[in-house]
């Protein structure tokens, strides 16, 4: 306020509502459901928190403020999250899918939507003290994604027999472990 802000556009993310299970949200998820109370990572936490904290100056001071919790991001310049998969898939790291992948699937915004989604929120009259999840419209599942990606990387994807979500849950985790680690030691470059 007295640096003469006219309005904040909240950049929040969509890993507010953890994993999208549908025994919790109803899919498409709305903007106004309960958060999942499991919220085990610290960048969700540390959303969760963020969000909080804005609506609560908003209400209390009336401070012009909206938020945009957009789904994972792709596009030019990206190097974090959603890049990890189209890079495993462009060098052929990950070159075979389950089939129950079908039953899957990963909302995605590219980062023009988002830098237009934040500019038409800017307005300091309208959106104020409003939430909204901002995503593609696609209905790709999971292996038609990862298809859609090795069709535009040159890379081969092959469906392979179903593994159990259990399995899938654990690889995925070491996956993570692996990845912060390689990460710590080989960090990528900005620019």
């Amino acid at each position: 306020m007295n640096a003469n802000v006219k309005k904040i556009v909240l950049w929040s993310s969509s890993s507010v509502y953890r994993e999208a299970d549908p025994k919790f949200y109803e899919i498409l998820i709305k903007e106004d459901v309960k958060l999942n109370p499991k919220c085990e990572g610290r960048y969700d936490i540390s959303k969760r928190e963020q969000e909080t904290a804005a609506l609560k100056y908003y209400k209390e001071n009336g401070f012009p403020l909206s938020v945009m919790r957009p789904s994972p991001i792709y596009g030019l310049g990206s190097y974090y999250g959603i890049y990890a998969l189209f890079k495993s898939i462009h060098q052929h790291i990950l070159s075979e899918c389950p089939q129950n992948f079908h039953k899957r699937s990963i909302p995605l915004v590219h980062v023009k939507d988002i830098a237009g989604s934040a500019e038409f929120l800017s307005d300091e009259k309208k959106f104020n003290g409003e939430i909204y999840n901002i995503s593609d419209d696609n209905d790709l599942d999971l292996i038609q994604t990862c298809k859609f990606i090795a069709n535009n990387t040159d890379s081969k994807l092959k469906v392979i027999v179903p593994i159990p979500i259990i399995l899938w849950k654990i690889i995925k985790l070491l996956f993570k472990k692996l990845l912060r680690y390689f990460l710590y030691f080989f960090p990528l470059p900005l620019s």
